[in-house]
């Protein structure tokens, strides 16, 4: 569930900078929101799988202010690569963190719980 949508953010972020025309522009913005959307929904639930209930709070506290972090930096690291790299050249590094997210997706263990796969559902 996490694998697809990074692969698919990290895809569109990059090609946001190739597009060429104003549809191809629009197009890989809607693309890229999906993408995004699809792409954050996984990082809480892997989250909740990982923390013991009594640090639930602070992880939750952690992750939400990298976030923050992440929406005040990112225009100013956006700003100075395009002027040092370009358009093309900043969305190509705007794509790197999500690659990285995607590597370290990949060698991770699987976090859902094994008593929560090995139960059976109760029937409706």
């Amino acid at each position: 569930m996490l694998i697809t949508p990074l692969a698919a953010l990290a895809i569109t972020t990059a090609a946001v900078g190739w597009a060429s025309t104003a549809l191809l522009f629009a197009g890989a913005l809607g693309l890229l929101g999906l993408a995004s959307g699809a792409a954050g929904v996984p990082p809480p639930a892997v989250l909740s799988d990982v923390v013991e209930r009594e640090r639930s709070g602070t992880a939750v506290g952690v992750f939400r202010s990298f976030g923050d972090l992440g929406f005040t930096l990112g225009p100013f690291v956006a700003g100075l690569s395009a002027g040092a790299l370009g358009f093309r050249g900043a969305f190509a590094l705007a794509a790197v963190p999500t690659v990285l997210a995607l590597v370290v997706a990949l060698r991770s263990a699987e976090t859902l719980r094994a008593a929560a796969v090995s139960q059976p559902r109760p029937d409706p």
